[in-house]
């Protein structure tokens, strides 16, 4: 049997994770999990591998927002 101790989901890609105590699944994974993603002029996405200081950027869920 296993345990999860800790579920963080990421909400703008490769942006900063929010730990949660609980997730609704739904046919896409977890709620809120990767919806979004930064892209740049040419609409080419921005990753953590270009930027790895991006992972310092932090995001924030409020209510059902």
């Amino acid at each position: 049997m296993y345990t999860i101790s800790q579920l963080f989901i990421y909400p703008v890609k490769s942006l900063g994770g929010i730990e949660v105590t609980q997730a609704h699944l739904t046919d896409r994974g977890l709620q809120y999990d990767r919806r979004w993603m930064l892209v740049d002029n040419n609409n080419h996405f921005l990753t953590q591998r270009e930027y790895p200081v991006m992972c310092l950027l932090q995001t924030a869920i409020e209510g059902n927002k």
